[in-house]
């Protein structure tokens, strides 16, 4: 007989400890995404040769330019039609000289030492991960000399 076995506290105790916990209950969390999107220009706009922009990102943050960091982390590259208009350190940002029609702005981000944020369906990748994608997002807008 073991010692304390007929103590019905222990039994309890025991009883507790041996059994299986019920995982229903338990969310797994899932990893957050790594997204980048247009908050403005918005889709189909009309604007000026000169537009404030903005865009919004999640599980990423703007670190100056100058640093290094393995996050997600670092900067924005904004290109209109595949010509790149300038790297960004925040989320805001005035965009000139916009040649005037129809315009895809596009926004990737990027690491702070210059390499390409790559991620599958949010998650982030390593940079040699060919299954994975540049964390990128596109607006087209309407520039013209007048502006919306």
């Amino acid at each position: 007989m073991v010692a304390g076995e007929d103590n019905p506290l222990l039994s309890f105790v025991l009883l507790a400890c041996t059994t299986s916990t019920d995982t229903a209950d338990t969310a797994d969390t899932a990893a957050a995404e790594v997204t980048v999107s247009w908050v403005s220009p918005q889709e189909a706009d009309d604007v000026g040769t000169s537009v404030n922009a903005s865009i919004t990102t999640t599980e990423f943050s703007f670190i100056d330019l100058a640093k290094h960091s393995e996050q997600a982390a670092g900067f924005v590259r904004i290109t209109a039609d595949g010509t790149a208009l300038g790297d960004f350190d925040t989320p805001t940002f005035v965009l000139d000289g916009l040649t005037a029609g129809d315009v895809i702005l596009g926004a990737q981000l990027y690491y702070d030492d210059g390499d390409e944020i790559l991620a599958k369906d949010g998650v982030l990748c390593e940079e040699d991960d060919a299954t994975c994608a540049a964390v990128t997002a596109e607006v087209n807008i309407t520039v013209s000399v007048a502006g919306g």
